[in-house]
């Protein structure tokens, strides 16, 4: 045991000059660890056991920070953050068909937040302008994109950035106060 700690102790003291990026592989972590005593290991791993529930409570709680919702689960969740607005109360007002209301919150939320979409047959996402959701409306359950006077969607898979989102939601917020 003697020789682990000054194994470990020797590569600690090695830290201080730059020839310890060489060194700095997995069998040179696994000796650095090897030194730690029992008590240390017990610290390390509630600590670690702490950060990972962190971690998956901030992101059931909100989403991964990077990717891409589908258009229809981010209206969803614009249903829910925005519930009790006067907001959520217009697109109830547009009729039973909740396929309708999705399309009625998605044009809400294209106001405060780019959203993208792929023009068949291409498998690339690109933002739809301003000037373009003028010239059209989200049909389907925010599904698809089609222009005033046709039927044929002109963008498909619509969806939106998680970051995009959540700062729409909050300008949206924001203006209801």
């Amino acid at each position: 045991m003697w020789d682990r700690i000054k194994k470990s102790w020797r590569y600690l003291e090695s830290l201080h000059t730059v020839e310890w990026l060489w060194t700095l592989a997995p069998a040179g972590v696994v000796t650095l660890l090897g030194g730690l005593s029992g008590v240390a290991w017990y610290w390390l791993t509630v600590v670690a056991i702490v950060l990972i529930a962190l971690t998956l409570l901030l992101i059931q709680e909100f989403g991964l920070p990077f990717g891409v919702v589908p258009l229809p689960e981010a209206c969803l969740i614009a249903f829910k953050k925005l519930h009790g607005t006067e907001l959520v109360e217009v697109a109830h007002g547009f009729g039973a068909d909740p396929e309708h209301r999705l399309d009625v919150m998605a044009r809400t939320i294209s106001i405060e937040a780019p959203i993208l979409g792929k023009r068949p047959p291409s498998p690339v996402l690109e933002t739809l302008g301003k000037q373009t959701l003028a010239q059209g409306n989200f049909v389907g359950g925010a599904r698809h994109f089609t222009l005033y006077g046709n039927e044929a969607p002109k963008y498909v898979d619509l969806a939106i950035k998680r970051s995009d989102l959540r700062r729409g939601l909050k300008r949206l917020l924001a203006q209801l106060e």
